[in-house]
């Protein structure tokens, strides 16, 4: 049994801005006339489109093939026409190929999409369960966005899988998504809970709920008194930035540290965001592939602040105008994906809402990030201090400051889950996580190049490999050849001899014996005159000289 009898290191005691109350009941947002669904809203490589301009789908309907293992399908989320597919920017500068699909506003959706629906997990043998979830496009709701189906299967070929976590710990300040999931869907979370228990193999599920969210603990406690599950218990932990991190949470609930190098898999552990095991469970027994999650969309700027569920491939201008548009008189308001921590920037309104799509923060700069200008770093150490990660702050950003990248790494940059907790007591006011982006971006670019240069050296080898090998084929070709050759000379060398000689002997032969069987043949009379010819001949042949 877990526990949050433990704690982990650094992070903070931050305020909430919550949305509560009736703020917190989730709507079904406007459906737009056009959706740009990203064939990109995962982990791994995009997904492979399926679809033509000009095809009429249905919501649930698949318009883009999982390319590899760690990819995930992409479903239509509502009925319409497929228009084209384009580039579009989402966050951090990306572009990325998008389905643009044209709603027909009549949003009829694909009965059983993805199969039967299935109703007894224990059942349903765990491979047709992480078949279907992998059929229905599902990653990890919490903003990671990997690939559930492939997180499961590394947990059966592991016999030391265990234990399930569903994160509820909602620790941004303005991020409460998924605590509104926790109030209205409770049972679908503990359904969705079962059927990965059932997946996995792993005998128990912890809930992990942050102790200043009662009404969602008192939800979820009598959803659980309902299912009268044995296997599952709710366990409130405190509510401490960055709680919600799946190192940091693990930590909290064991008091073990998941490896820098390793998983949660190697302590037995595997976890998944509560609104990912709501999804799991629509697709096992409605037959439902992820098209939608709930969004909250909030902010000083915004008129409305609520929580919407929200198709995927729905641009956020549709939800700023939704939520009553923007009370802020800043023309160019700062539009965050995620919470005002660990949010990146937007770069305008016409991004789509993707799987990974937790919360629109949108306020004037002030409001969600320090802007003043930054200055020299005392090397004061509260950044150490409040690292969650047990890193060096200060020594990671005079690395990626100076480019110095490989140092960076050498001192576990990669392990930064980028939580900002630093950047919040810097005194200095330095924008480290940037920095800390920025160095990641350019070790991946140079992970990058450096695959490239090995692949291109791998196929110089193989080629220059290829043409060895076909150079000695050609060669011995020719060898053969030429002995051949040779042999058939010598061959014809000895042959003709013999039955020239043999040829003409016979021919001698028979000449001779066919002149003596004539001269026997002929009457005396013709001999007599044969000889007078022939002596005339030899008389005329002597006149002649």
């Amino acid at each position: 049994m877990l526990n949050a009898q433990h704690d982990f290191r650094g992070g903070l005691a931050l305020a909430g801005n919550k949305l509560y109350g009736e703020q917190a009941a989730t709507c079904a947002a406007p459906l737009p006339r056009h959706l740009w669904i990203p064939l990109h809203q995962h982990q791994g490589p995009p997904a492979v489109p399926c679809v033509q301009p000009g095809q009429h789908v249905l919501r649930g309907d698949l318009i883009a093939k999982a390319s590899t293992s760690a990819s995930v399908a992409v479903h239509a989320s509502s009925s319409g026409w497929v228009r084209a597919i384009e580039s579009r920017d989402l966050d951090q500068g990306r572009s990325v190929d998008c389905i643009l699909l044209e709603t027909d506003q009549q949003d009829q959706a694909r009965d059983e999409a993805l199969g039967p629906c299935y109703t007894d997990p224990d059942a349903t043998a765990a491979e047709t369960i992480i078949e279907r979830i992998a059929a229905a496009g599902i990653v990890g709701l919490g903003g990671a966005s990997f690939p559930s189906a492939t997180k499961l299967r590394a947990g059966v070929d592991r016999p030391t899988l265990e234990h399930i976590i569903l994160n509820g710990a909602e620790c941004e300040p303005y991020i409460s998504c998924d605590g509104a999931s926790m109030l209205e869907d409770a049972a679908a979370i503990i359904r969705g809970g079962q059927w990965l228990l059932a997946a996995s193999g792993a005998q128990r599920l912890s809930i992990a709920i942050e102790d200043h969210h009662q009404a969602a603990i008192d939800s979820v406690n009598q959803a659980l008194k309902r299912s009268a599950d044995a296997r599952i218990q709710l366990v409130q932990v405190p509510s401490r930035y960055p709680q919600g991190g799946e190192r940091q949470l693990i930590q909290s609930l064991t008091g073990l540290e998941v490896p820098l190098d390793g998983l949660p898999l190697d302590l037995g552990l595997a976890m998944f965001n509560v609104a990912t095991a709501v999804a799991v469970k629509q697709a096992l027994e409605e037959s439902q592939p992820l098209t939608e999650r709930i969004v909250t969309v909030t902010g000083t700027a915004i008129a409305q602040p609520r929580n919407w569920r929200v198709r995927l491939g729905t641009p956020i201008s549709e939800l700023i105008a939704a939520s009553g548009g923007l009370t802020h008189p800043d023309p160019a308001p700062r539009l965050l994906m995620g919470g005002a921590m660990m949010g990146v920037v937007l770069p305008d309104k016409d991004v789509p809402v993707s799987k990974g799509f937790n919360c629109l923060l949108v306020g004037p700069p002030s409001d969600i990030q320090p802007a003043a200008a930054s200055r020299a770093c005392i090397r004061c150490g509260d950044c150490v201090e409040v690292c969650p990660a047990g890193l060096l702050p200060q020594q990671l950003y005079w690395h990626s400051q100076a480019r110095e990248f490989q140092a960076a790494a050498k001192l576990h940059l990669d392990a930064c889950i980028e939580c900002g907790a630093c950047a919040v007591v810097c005194p200095s006011e330095i924008p480290l996580v940037q920095y800390y982006r920025y160095a990641k971006a350019e070790l991946a670019n140079a992970a990058v190049e450096r695959r490239k240069a090995e692949h291109a050296k791998a196929r110089y080898a193989a080629r220059e490999k290829r043409l060895q090998r076909e150079h000695a084929e050609r060669e011995a070709a020719r060898q053969r050849k030429q002995a051949a050759l040779l042999q058939a000379e010598q061959t014809a060398a000895a042959k003709p001899a013999d039955a020239t000689s043999a040829a003409v002997a016979a021919a001698l032969a028979k000449a001779r014996a066919q002149q003596a069987k004539a001269k026997q043949a002929l009457p005396p009379a013709v001999k007599a005159a044969q000889e007078r010819a022939r002596r005339q001949r030899e008389h005329n042949s002597g006149s002649d000289n």
